[in-house]
Formats: structure tokens, sequence, C-alpha cells
């Protein structure tokens, strides 16, 4: 039976419009034991475990689970003996949890001898791929002065149990390629500070800085031309919004930064014991530093080449190909690097390659086993080479890593950080996010023949789409590598989505989709730089399932919204009525009796066994599982969902879902998110992108929401349907990890 692992939500342009409560999402273990496999090396099947931390008296924690699912009790005081505030966070390495405090343990009051501390117990489900080894796990907590506080390091010790012992925990699992954004919590300090009374105080200075944020916006010809678009798009209103939000996001982003830098500085202590370590690295391989230079200032080339020169793993060759430059500070940086290192090669080019060209002689220059993409005016980090070169030892197949990155004002300061989650191929169909560090083994490189010309402004990502095209083994590395200069006019500034670069992008996607075989067109995106893939249709049939009871202005609204909007015209309705008693919604069936199929489901609720009744219902090749209380809102839904339900590698689509005040409802099912799981961009405005636009391009998750998910109906079956033991919560969750 071929298993499908991937779930897209094709949110960009499927939206629907919640009228209702949207049903409890959670979810089950079924059907993760081969990906867990697959990912981490390791399974759950079949295997039980119980992780002590050994620990001072004031804080006991028992932690056990079974399968994937890791279940955490205990009871806590502070240090000095006293009740803590109702915040309480599990620290596990740099992932933060939420924990459930205030339950009763009136054993810890009767030893404490102090029936106030009754209401001390704790407890949290967590993802139990985090416990692979022994780590430091701590507690945060706000103590009874308000303060945050956190509790020594714990020792943690993995012992295999019994099963029988171990209670049977939620039918759940923890494990999610999100857990990148997890692991981006903040930490103590940016906790008080937020909490703090000066920053209560400050607020009104922020909202004025954000006014002026925005006059200067009209005060600069491309951010005006960018708000302008906005307002056109979504209107003055709307349009102003998303400017004030998306500088806001940004402000709030670099601040947090600022932290997290603060807590992840690498010392000269630090960087001293990584080059120790890199000299006990089984592979040395040697990494090729490609660098075009063209016009370069003096003073970030040599920015640029010191970054290589302070790696603190040594087997490096630098590969600097100068494509006819006319500015003298330029050549003269270049002739003073020559002779200065033997692993700096420098050549000069009597004719201008541009970019493509230029990045190729770097090519032929390099002697190295891997490839590493560096631009003239960026920075490496000092331990860049040496994740890479760690990465490499741990996995010798892969052969293509990705890093985070972040940007460099002209000032110097380090802004806008990407922390990126793992490869995610519509994700990388939708925009250029793996970009900077790229290294790539150099045979892959060779095969492929290098970079090609008439693709300048986007030929890394049209070179990223061949190598992907030959092999699928590429690796995030979950740090940021490389900082990218935002030098006044480069893409790093800003990005045009009518520049030559946005035109070679589409160039280099439509020659990808020929390359594979595949019709279709493709479009610019909601957002400069982002693109949709429109793939063609052969109009297969779609059977829409609805299942209902009453609530007619609901359902008719729903069905109105189908009828008046839907452009594709190949579909049935399918509507289950479960035990309906109203004769309104009576009457409102034999009125639309000739426009779709109504069947009966007798019987207590059971979302599960509706929709799959339903299912044996449908004769369309592909179904919409849709709720009643849903409208729909982009008149292409069906086929951007259709596009991606398509492909063979697809298992399920969701569709971006707002509550009715436009707020984000549903955008994909991250599991790790503040607790087991949780849906992405939840309660965020719709005219935001958000998170490097991560609100608006297409992607694979986990989970989709089935309150509008498409599967084709030969994986529906495949797979058995939607677990009739999961009646009202965790069974969409439950099936996209089956299929």
């Amino acid at each position: 039976m071929s298993l499908k692992a991937r779930h897209i939500n094709e949110f960009s342009y499927a939206r629907l419009k919640g009228q209702g409560v949207p049903r409890a999402q959670s979810f089950s273990k079924s059907g993760i034991h081969k990906r867990l496999k697959a990912e981490r090396g390791y399974s759950f099947d079949h295997f039980a475990r119980e992780v002590l931390l050994h620990e001072k008296q004031s804080r006991q924690l028992v932690i056990y689970g079974s399968h994937s699912i890791v279940h955490v009790k205990g009871w806590l005081v502070d240090h000095k003996g006293n009740s803590v505030a109702s915040k309480v966070f599990l620290r596990v390495d740099d992932v933060l949890f939420p924990v459930e405090y205030g339950s009763f343990r009136s054993d810890v009051a009767n030893k404490l001898k102090n029936k106030d501390l009754a209401p001390c117990g704790f407890q949290v489900n967590i993802p139990g791929a985090i416990f692979v080894e022994a780590m430091g796990v701590s507690l945060i907590f706000k103590g009874a002065d308000g303060q945050w506080q956190e509790s020594q390091s714990l020792t943690v010790d993995l012992r295999p149990l019994d099963p029988k012992t171990i209670k049977e925990e939620e039918d759940a699992i923890g494990l999610c390629r999100e857990l990148d954004f997890a692991r981006k919590s903040r930490d103590l300090q940016a906790l008080n500070m937020y909490g703090s009374l000066s920053w209560k105080i400050t607020k009104p200075f922020r909202w004025t800085l954000d006014a002026m944020q925005l006059v200067a916006v009209l005060f600069n010809r491309k951010k005006l031309k960018a708000a302008t678009n906005e307002i056109k798009e979504k209107g003055i209103v709307g349009g102003v919004t998303a400017v004030l939000q998306n500088r806001k996001n940004f402000n709030h982003l670099n601040q947090d930064y600022k932290l997290y830098l603060r807590n992840h500085h690498l010392g000269p202590k630090e960087l001293a014991d990584l080059k120790e370590k890199s000299k006990q690295f089984k592979l040395q391989p040697k990494i090729s530093i490609l660098t075009p230079v063209h016009n370069v200032d003096r003073r970030w080339l040599n920015a640029c080449v010191n970054s290589v020169l302070n790696q603190v793993y040594s087997n490096w060759e630098l590969c600097l190909y100068d494509d006819s430059s006319s500015n003298a500070e330029t050549l003269e940086s270049l002739k003073s690097w020559e002779s200065s290192d033997p692993r700096i090669k420098v050549r000069y080019g009597k004719e201008n390659l541009h970019i493509s060209g230029a990045s190729n002689m770097c090519l032929e220059m390099a002697t190295g086993e891997y490839v590493g993409l560096l631009d003239n005016d960026d920075e490496l980090t000092q331990d860049a080479l040496y994740e890479v070169v760690k990465a490499i030892n741990a996995n010798r197949e892969v052969d293509f890593f990705f890093s985070d990155e972040d940007k460099l004002e002209m000032n110097g300061e380090r802004t806008q950080p990407y922390f990126k989650p793992g490869f995610n191929e519509e994700l990388f169909l939708s925009n250029n996010y793996l970009c900077h560090f790229s290294v790539i083994r150099k045979k892959l490189l060779d095969e492929v023949s290098g970079f090609r010309m008439g693709y300048e402004g986007s030929q890394d990502y049209d070179l990223f789409l061949r190598v992907y095209e030959k092999t699928d083994k590429i690796q995030h590395i979950p740090k940021v590598l490389y900082h990218w200069r935002k030098i006044p006019g480069s893409t790093a500034a800003d990005y045009d989505d009518k520049s030559y670069a946005n035109t070679a992008s589409i160039k280099a996607l439509t020659d990808h989709l020929q390359r594979n075989g595949e019709a279709g067109e493709v479009a610019n995106g909601l957002w400069p730089g982002s693109f949709r893939i429109k793939r063609e249709l052969k109009n297969p049939k779609v059977s829409i399932i609805i299942p209902f009871k009453d609530h007619v202005q609901l359902l008719e609204q729903c069905l109105d919204s189908i009828w008046g909007k839907s452009t594709y015209d190949n579909y049935e309705i399918i509507l289950i009525n479960n035990n309906s008693e109203e004769k309104a919604t009576e009457r409102y069936l034999k009125e639309i009796s000739d426009r779709c199929k109504v069947h009966d489901f007798p019987g207590e609720f059971n979302f599960s066994e509706i929709n799959n009744f339903g299912v044996s219902k449908a004769t369309g090749e592909y179904l919409i599982l849709l709720n009643n209380d849903t409208e729909v809102i982009q008149r292409d839904w069906i086929e951007a969902m259709l596009e991606q339900a398509v492909r063979q590698e697809v298992g399920a689509v969701g569709a971006k879902l707002l509550y009715p005040d436009g707020k984000v409802q549903h955008a994909g099912v991250i599991f790790g998110l503040k607790g087991l799981a949780n849906h992405a961009f939840l309660g965020k405005s719709d005219n935001d992108n958000l998170y490097y636009g991560n609100a608006n391009v297409i992607r694979n998750y986990s989970a989709v929401s089935a309150a509008c998910l498409m599967v084709s109906k030969k994986d529906f079956l495949e797979v058995g349907g939607m677990e009739k033991n999961l009646a009202v919560a965790y069974n969409d969750l439950d099936f996209c990890l089956k299929l």
C-alpha cells in the first residue's frame, strides 16, 4: 500500500469564511511511526519509556509515556517554598512548553506541612521525539514575587518500561518538522521585559515610532510603491493596516532577535572549543566558497573575505572571480588578498559575464567536494563551515545543505532573522526560501552544468531547482550561518515583483514544470518574490460532502456560496442529514432536492462515521469534506485545491479558513506548536503576510483541518477512511497522518 505523508494547505487561494465555532482540533498517533523511523532513525512501536528527573525535593517530576507522546506530571513550588503564579513552562533544550498548573496535590501539602500549597500540581503533554537522549531540562515559572525564575538544569535518564504498567494516555503524537519554529521561543529576559512596568509605560512611544515608520514609507519611492499596491488590493483601511502591521511585526521581531543574539553569542572560548572539535571530525571535506565579484565597495568585500578567513573549520578555499570590474577600489582589494592566504584564489575576467557566467568561472576554480555560495558583499558566521561539516559527518548521504539567515543593516546591526522549516517542497516552489547559506555537493553542480545564462537575478533559484530534480537528500541546518547585507538597491533591501529577478524566477519555475512533464503555468503570488504554480486540470469529478443537523440558515449560506461563486462545474454535493428535527430544514431540503443528493444518517453524532458514510455515496474521483458553517469567498477554490490534490505525492489539501472578522482560523496544522498541536497563524489578520510571507504561500504541513479538506477517493478508501473511534475530535489529524 502506498502511503503519503505530505499535506498541503492551499490557503492562499482557496479561502473560506467560518461562520460558527470551529470544531475542536486534536490528533492521534496512527500512521506516524513509519515517518518517525525515517526522519529520526528510530521508532516508538511497542516501546514505552520513563524519564526520571533527578532534582531537589521542591520540584519533583515523573515523566512517562507511550509511543510518541510523553506525559509530564509533577508538583512545583518556588525556591523559597511558596506557591507560584499560574504561568509555568517546561524547557526541554531550547523549546518551551506551557504547563497546566494548579491541580490538587494533598500528598505534597502534607509532606511540606502547608495546606495552602495543595494546588501545586501540574501536567503537560509534549512530543516524545524530544526525549531521544540524555539532555538538560528545567522549569520556568513566575514566583510569588511576580518575577520569572528558572530551576537548575535537571538530569534526564531514559528507561524502558513494561507497557502494561503504563496507563494509556491520549492517542496522540508530538512529532513535527516545524519544531524549528518552536525552538525560537522567547527566553526569560523576553518574558520579564514584556511584563515590566517600563515596557507598559513606553507603549505610546512605540506607537509613535510606528507612525514615523509610515511617514518614512511615504518618502521612500519603492516602499511607497509597495504600500500603494497593498491599498489597491485591500482598500485604504486594509492596505494601511497591512503596511503598519508589517513594520510592527519586523520591529518586534528585531527586538526579540536582539535578546536571542545576546544569549547565543559565540565568544572566544566557544569559538576555540569549536575549532578543537572541528579537528576531531572523521570527515574533513574541502569546502569551496564561490564568490563572483563586480564593482563592490572595498569595505564589503574585505568584510566578506575576512568572514571566510575567520572560520573555525580550516579546510576551505575561497574562489574569487572578478567579473571585469571598473572600480579601482574593488581591484585593489582583490590584489591585496591574492597572496594573503594560499586558500584564497583570485582570477580576473576581461569581459563582463554577469552573475551566472562569473559564478561558473568560480566553479571552474573549485577543487572541493562541496561548494558554498557567498555574495561579495555578504558575510558568513564564524561557525558556518563548522556546522556544515558537522552535518556532513552526521549524514554522509546528504547532497544539499541550507541554513537559517539574517540581514545586515548598513551600520552592521543584525536584523530580520529567517528561522526556516526543514525542506518543504511546496514552500520551495512558492518562493526560494532556501537561499543562504547553501552548500551543495560539487559533483551535482557539475552534473547540471552549473549556472545558466539568462537567469540573472534568480540564477540560484534556477540552480536549486535543477539540483532538486537530481536528489531529494536536502537537509536544513537550523542555525543562522549567513548575514545578507541590505545595500540599497539589492534584493536583500527590496524586491520588486516586476524586476528582472522576478521574471527570471518565473522562467526557472516554468522550465522546472516542463522538465518534469507537468502542464501548467506560473503566476505571481500574493507578495513580491512568491509564486503560484497553476497546474493544468483534466476536469475530474469532485464530490463535496457536507454533514449537517438543522441550522438551515448556515446550510443555505454555505450552498448558495458554492453555487454562486464556484467557477469549477464538474462537482456534486452530498448532504448528510444527522437527525435534523426542524420543519424549516425539511422544507429547505425539498427545495434543493434537484440540485444535490441528501442522505440520512441516524444515530448519535460521529463526525468520522458520517463522513465515511458520505464517501460511500460519492461518485467523484476527488472528495471535499466541508463543514456546513463555511462560506466560499474565492471563486476558484475548487481548482486551487485540485491543482495540488492531483499530484501523486500529495495526501490531503486544506484551505485557509477565516473567521467572520477576517482573522485566520486555519492555515495548516503544526504539531508541537503551543503544546501538542495548533493551527498556524491562528487569530492573525488576513491582511498580513506575517513571518517571511509564510501566511500567504502554498506549503506542506503535517496535517490540515477537515473543515475544508480535499483528498482523492482512492486514497481515502486505501487508508480506511476516518477513524470511527474518534467521534468528535482528533479524526481529521489522525486521517492526515494515515495518508
